[in-house]
Formats: C-alpha cells, sequence, structure tokens
C-alpha cells in the first residue's frame, strides 16, 4: 500500500507519506523507496516510523542520499523499539529532499510512515 495525502491550512500543510517496503536485506540499513521534500524557507516537523508487520524494525534514519548511508549522509537516526523518529528541519534557502532508509533484524513486506506539518 502506497498514500500520499497533503492538507493546507493557510501558511501551513499537513503532510501524510506511507509506502509497504518488501525489505530484502536483514540488519542493514536499506532505501525504502520513500522521500520527502522540504520546500524552502519552510520549517518541518515530522514523525517517521518502521512498523512492524512481518519483521522488527531496529532502526530508521532520514538521510540526504538515496543510495549511500554513512556518517555524510545521514540527517537523523534512531535505533530503538518502537522504531519511531520524530525531528525539526529548519528554514533553509532552497528546496532539500530527504530520503528514509530503515534497517530491519529480517526480511519481510513492512510499511513505513511518515507525517508531519510544513510552515512557511
Amino acid at each position: 500500500m502506497n498514500s500520499c495525502f497533503t492538507k493546507q491550512y493557510g501558511k501551513s500543510s499537513f503532510i501524510s507519506k506511507e509506502k509497504g517496503v518488501d525489505i530484502q536485506v536483514a540488519n542493514e540499513y536499506v532505501y525504502t523507496g520513500l522521500s520527502f521534500t522540504v520546500p524552502k524557507n519552510t520549517l518541518f516537523i515530522f514523525t517517521a516510523r518502521a512498523d512492524y508487520n512481518t519483521s522488527e524494525s531496529v532502526g530508521i534514519s532520514i538521510a540526504g542520499s538515496d543510495l549511500n548511508h554513512n556518517i555524510s549522509t545521514i540527517v537523523v537516526n534512531s535505533e530503538k523499539y518502537p522504531t519511531v523518529l520524530t525531528h525539526v528541519l529548519d528554514r533553509v534557502s532552497e528546496d532539500i529532499t530527504y530520503y528514509i532508509w530503515a534497517k530491519y533484524k529480517s526480511k519481510g513486506n513492512n510499511r513505513i510512515v511518515i507525517y508531519g506539518l510544513q510552515m512557511k
């Protein structure tokens, strides 16, 4: 299941994205295929969650790359269960796209969710 929802409230908007992910590698961070772009001069307060459907999640990261997950690309990371990450991305002078990576104990189909509030 993949879904995206945006609701506008004046200069603010609520965003919700969800994606079913088939995890093929255990105990390593993998790019989930889920990303989001924060428009320039926008504050974004969000929560990202790696759900436990068929395997247990052990980590979630927001990175600046969909190709590499390393110390230079990770924006914020959480390795605890339940695997939930809440963070504030401050205003910057350009649009920036962020990518969601997850780590699971075993292979399986799982769901990744992100939701938050963008404020101009």
